[in-house]
């Protein structure tokens, strides 16, 4: 017997509390509060079964790599931080699972600011919310400059269940067309719980 999965979100306009079944997603449906025509996070794909499960040592989250194109960028075990690097090399990734909550907007703020650290111009060049494996996420594109060449930092933040999570893929903003499956790839192979 098969059960229905809810997801969560907000209307855009009134900020009420809509819960609808994981088929909904990605479709406009009208919120029950204003009545207005309201868009649903869209659902994103796992990438394929051959992909290895990497994940930190603070909980039940992390992420599926194609080891074909990613390995880690060091053996040393740190609980909360796992680096990667693409096989290809000039592009990047990042896992950052913390056993501490944030809402998505302290997250947003925090990623900013992280990125201001080596990017002091950076900007949000996009935001949109996502759903994966029943999950939603905010997907936060962010551009600036790194000593003198463009950068883009692209990537998936979580926050709730007690836990907080930042998958983030980065690249030379001139790369990053190159690299943009792969990183929707590592992006939406992103697992929050069990």
């Amino acid at each position: 017997m098969w059960k229905t999965v809810y997801l969560k979100t907000a209307c855009e306009r009134c900020s009420g509390h809509i819960e609808y079944p994981t088929e909904l997603a990605g479709q406009s449906v009208e919120c029950p509060h204003c009545h207005q025509p309201t868009p649903l996070p869209p659902r994103f794909v796992s990438p394929p079964v051959p992909f290895r499960f990497v994940g930190v040592v603070t909980g039940p989250c992390g992420v599926w790599i194609d080891p074909q194109k990613w390995e880690r960028a060091s053996s040393e075990e740190n609980p909360i931080k796992i680096d990667f690097n693409h096989k290809k090399g000039e592009a990047y990734a990042i896992l950052i699972a913390e056993r501490v909550s944030f809402s998505m907007e302290l997250l947003k703020k925090a990623a900013v600011a992280n990125a201001k650290k080596a990017m002091p111009d950076v900007k949000i060049a996009s935001e949109e919310k996502r759903v994966v494996k029943g999950k939603e996420l905010l997907c936060l594109k962010l551009t600036g400059t790194v000593q003198g060449t463009p950068y883009i930092y692209y990537g998936y933040y979580y926050g709730g269940s007690g836990r907080s999570l930042q998958v983030v893929t980065y690249t030379a903003s001139n790369l990053f067309d190159e690299f943009k499956q792969d990183f929707d790839d590592f992006l939406n192979g992103t697992r929050i719980g069990q």
